[in-house]
């Protein structure tokens, strides 16, 4: 009887002791500030609030960062005040508002590029000053920075005809709608030499006669013939230029052309030009010079000059415009700087020119 009434007490005080720890438990973790719903304030925090303190603050997890490590920041109980531009100024941010556009930065001007099929055409350049733009794959386009004065717009597709958006007049932005772009004509030619033979890798430019707003380019094959696409069907001005050739540095120019079925014979002039033949002062044998410049020198002052390195040279060629009186200044190293005598170049006949150099001395 005895036992039974032992064991029933060492039960009742089991009970309690874990009743109690349970009860401590709680009450650490729900802590000091928390209190249960519809409890009145505990006394320490009337007096916090009494005293103007700050409100309690709590730990927040934030997700990891870039760098994969777990970071915590604090934050306030009170909800965040509304970020209004007042609020912002008054904080010393600026407002997250863009800048109005101002009268230096000009106006824009938006379309699209379209083939006479009504298809978008992308990458299409258009130049306005020194901008550049390009059509995107929608053939959509804006250019920025545009100006009454300067409103001019050149549009250059790689495969159709090239032409400028001009008339804009009103500093204001300007939607031009769907801009057609023509397949445009072609222009063939050959070009021939002062002895009726093709003249191969001759430079070749046409541009509008009208000026220089944009130009196609290409060059002369080994059989001396050319092919231009994509040109407007407008008056249009052809150069052909060769440099240092077999007759020297010639250029012609066709002021009024226009593409088409019509192929054109472009005849390049002899030209006039010099060879300098280096040779030793000591004794009059050649030389070969593989670096070194040359210039060439009128009654008016500097002509032409080339300069060349890596490749050995006896004899050097320097074309000039127009009959006259010159001198040539040659440098190499390891030879004294040398100005020939004056030498005439009359037309229609080749000038050679002896250049007898010095070697320098070791000293130098």
């Amino acid at each position: 009887m005895s036992r039974r009434l032992v064991t029933a007490v060492i039960a009742v005080v089991l009970v309690f002791l874990v009743g109690s720890g349970a009860c401590v438990l709680l009450s650490g973790q729900r802590g000091d500030g928390d209190a249960p719903p519809g409890a009145a304030p505990h006394e320490d925090d009337q007096a916090a609030a009494s005293e103007g303190s700050t409100p309690t603050r709590r730990r927040v997890r934030v997700p990891p960062n870039a760098s994969g490590i777990e970071s915590e920041s604090t934050s306030s109980e009170e909800p965040d005040a509304p970020a209004t531009d007042a609020a912002k100024t008054d904080a010393g941010l600026v407002p997250s508002r863009p800048r109005p556009r101002q009268p230096r930065d000009g106006f824009r001007v938006t379309g699209r590029c379209v083939d006479e099929a009504g298809q978008p055409v992308s990458d299409v350049r258009l130049n306005s000053k020194a901008l550049e733009r390009r059509t995107d794959k929608r053939g959509r386009f804006i250019v920025v920075g545009l100006f009454p004065d300067a409103g001019r717009v050149i549009v250059t597709p790689a495969h159709h005809a090239p032409f400028v958006l001009d008339g804009i007049t009103e500093e204001k932005d300007v939607d031009v709608g769907d801009l057609v772009l023509r397949k445009g004509l072609e222009l063939r030619g050959l070009v021939i030499g002062p002895d009726g033979t093709p003249e191969p890798n001759v430079f070749i430019r046409v541009h509008p006669s009208s000026g220089h707003t944009w130009s196609r380019t290409t060059k002369t094959s080994p059989d001396g013939r050319f092919h231009l696409r994509a040109l407007p069907d407008e008056e249009l001005k052809l150069t052909a230029e060769i440099r240092n050739g077999e007759h020297g540095s010639r250029t012609t120019t066709l002021p009024s052309v226009r593409a088409g079925d019509v192929e054109l014979q472009v005849a390049l002039p002899r030209g006039l030009h010099v060879r300098l033949r280096f040779v030793s002062d000591a004794d009059g044998s050649p030389l070969t010079i593989s670096t070194g410049s040359v210039q060439i020198y009128g009654e008016s002052g500097f002509v032409t000059g080339r300069g060349w390195h890596g490749r050995d040279a006896e004899l050097y060629l320097l074309g000039v415009d127009e009959p006259g009186t010159y001198t040539a200044r040659v440098s190499a190293p390891g030879y004294e700087k040398v100005r020939t005598e004056p030498f005439e170049i009359v037309e229609h006949q080749d000038t050679d020119v002896e250049v007898r150099l010095v070697p320098k001395n070791d000293g130098e």
